[in-house]
């Protein structure tokens, strides 16, 4: 249940236009973001590369960790043999399988024997990895000063140092298929990034809470960092829609760096389509730059702190139980189902022309793919035609590392492009031809996805929107779709789900469904329950026995037990309208 703090802050997004001139600091800005995150990946493998030295150093846990290490190269070396022989003979191919499953048993069974070493052995360890976290600890803070006087902004800075510490959390706890701890990755720069600022309220009535009409008037201490231009929404419910658009332009700046005493701005045009919330003060605000095909995205997020928020209590009026799945009905996708304490029923159906675009997309993708590829062989087949020496060194090198990614491959036609040489006519051209119609291609392919999880995301928010009118609770059951989403190892035929379906569940985006649920609600100080884990959901509701099913199944199946035919997802609701009277 979320109760006042998940409902006291709240972040709202605005649309944003290009600048009219984006100042060099705010350039460095990114870079800097992307040099300093790259160096605190690199302290987070040295630490990892220190902590498996001091378990290396204990008999009992390294006999186990070099044997998990020589199987999982084993296993590595497998699947390259299963890839390989995907256009052989299928009595080949199925051996390498065989043999992976072995391998892969017997990588799990030493993963847990490496655990429980651990964990037999921690008291030995635990001085010298405590140690270690000191030093990374450290070690991070003097890198902090250290580009706060390359002249990193301290808003991106602590971002940036924020979004580290919950990737590194996240990386400790996951696992990767193979055994291994993830690993974070450092980032190359492509221009994307944020400009951030922190506004800290002070104590004296003064300087706090910074509000809407304190962000308008450029009165408060904090307008040196963030400013927006005043916006009327007097009388805003009750506008035409065209007078709100046209008073919803306005601009905002936001600090980048600074000169001495003079303040860098960058400045951008904004539509704030919608006020924030009477009372409410800003605690952070946010500028992202996103890359769209080949152009850039801006938008302003603000992070907002509400005072008025109220304890959520118990629910005094109906109740709505809603199941996710990804069922296809006619021509559309069902991914909920409804079921009010009233009686009602609901469906949440996307239409056919939004799946039509995502399948449309699909395509682009594959033809992108199958270019890139015919490109590349034919590049490489006019290499092999010339002789070695006939070539410069910079091609011979890019063509044999850096052709795998079409990026790579238009930095290399780039780069072509003013280094020309005698008897390179073909080669060029088939390359600069490959390279403008990629670019129309990735356009096509970048726009059109915005478009489709644009499209998705306001069916999902105008639904959420409604049933939070018409109940006041909501109780949902978190999907497990860790291992329906996976991709199949090489040595398995096929996943817990086939090809298509995972798409469907792609398409789905069960999580953004949720989360649009869950903050429509609580916009609202309505409750949201969320059904534990281990609550039978998808068994028979009339008889209560019979196997249990999933999302994945037909629309309607069968009860092994009682023989009646029924919907999962309607039979899931029947078990979270259950659950939530008894927990009321």
């Amino acid at each position: 249940m979320h109760g006042a703090e998940s409902a006291a802050t709240r972040i709202y997004k605005y649309g944003c236009g290009q600048p009219a001139k984006m100042p060099i600091e705010g350039e460095l800005q990114l870079k800097l973001e992307t040099e300093f995150w790259n160096a605190l990946v690199a302290i987070e493998h040295e630490y990892r590369r220190r902590e498996r030295e001091v378990w290396h150093s204990i008999p009992a846990v390294e006999e186990i960790a070099r044997a998990l290490d020589t199987t999982l190269t084993e296993l590595d070396e497998v699947r390259v043999l299963i890839d390989q022989a995907r256009h052989g003979k299928q009595g080949a191919r199925n051996e390498w399988r065989e043999q992976a499953i072995d391998v892969d048993s017997r990588r799990r069974e030493l993963q847990k024997r490496l655990y429980a070493a651990k964990s037999a052995n921690w008291n030995a360890a635990r001085s010298d990895i405590e140690a270690l976290g000191v030093w990374r600890h450290e070690t991070a803070r003097v890198l902090y000063g250290d580009f706060s006087a390359q002249g990193l902004y301290w808003g991106n800075s602590l971002l940036v140092r924020d979004r580290y510490e919950v990737a590194r959390r996240r990386a400790e706890r996951a696992l990767t298929k193979g055994g291994r701890p993830a690993k974070l990755r450092a980032r190359t720069y492509d221009g994307t990034g944020f400009w951030a600022v922190r506004l800290q309220h002070e104590v004296e009535d003064a300087d706090a809470p910074f509000t809407m009409e304190r962000l308008f008037s450029h009165d408060s201490k904090w307008s040196r960092m963030l400013q927006i231009d005043p916006v009327d929404f007097s009388d805003w419910e009750h506008i035409p829609r065209g007078e709100r658009r046209r008073r919803s332009r306005t601009k905002v700046r936001i600090l980048v760096a600074s000169l001495g005493r003079q303040p860098i701005w960058l400045e951008l045009p904004m539509v704030m389509h919608r006020p924030l919330p009477e009372g409410s003060a800003v605690k952070a605000a946010e500028i992202i730059r996103r890359r769209v095909g080949t152009h850039f995205t801006y938008a302003l997020a603000l992070t907002v702190h509400i005072e008025s928020a109220k304890e959520v209590g118990a629910a005094a009026g109906p109740t709505v139980a809603i199941a996710f799945g990804w069922q296809r009905r006619g021509g559309g996708l069902r991914v909920a189902v409804c079921l009010g304490s009233d009686g009602s029923r609901d469906e949440l159906v996307l239409p056919t022309g939004l799946l039509d675009r995502f399948q449309t997309l699909e395509r682009v993708r594959s033809i992108r793919a199958l270019e890139h590829h015919k490109a590349v062989e034919e590049i490489r087949a006019w290499v092999l035609e010339q002789r070695s020496g006939d070539l410069p060194q910079w091609l011979t090198q890019s063509l044999a590392d850096q052709m795998d990614a079409p990026e790579t491959m238009t930095a290399i036609a780039l780069y072509w492009l003013s280094h020309r040489f005698s008897g390179d006519d073909h080669a060029f051209s088939a390359l600069e031809a490959w390279r403008r119609r990629d670019k129309r291609l990735l356009e096509w392919q970048a726009n059109l996805r915005e478009k489709c999880l644009g499209h998705r995301s306001n069916i999902y928010r105008k639904f959420a929107h409604h049933k939070a009118q018409l109940y006041s609770r909501v109780v949902i059951y978190e999907p497990q779709l860790n291992k329906v989403r996976q991709r199949p190892m090489p040595e398995t035929r096929e996943g817990p789900l086939g090809v298509s379906m995972r798409r469907l569940t792609q398409i789905a985006a069960i999580y953004t469904l949720e989360t649009a649920i869950e903050q429509e609600f609580s916009k609202v100080e309505k409750e949201v329950s969320i059904a534990p884990r281990g609550l039978q959901v998808w068994k028979h509701f009339a008889c209560h026995k019979g196997a249990s099913i999933s999302g994945a199944d037909p629309p309607v199946v069968r009860c092994p037990s009682c023989s009646q035919l029924f919907d999962p997802e309607l039979n899931a609701c029947r078990h979270l309208i259950e659950w939530s009277d008894a927990n009321a």
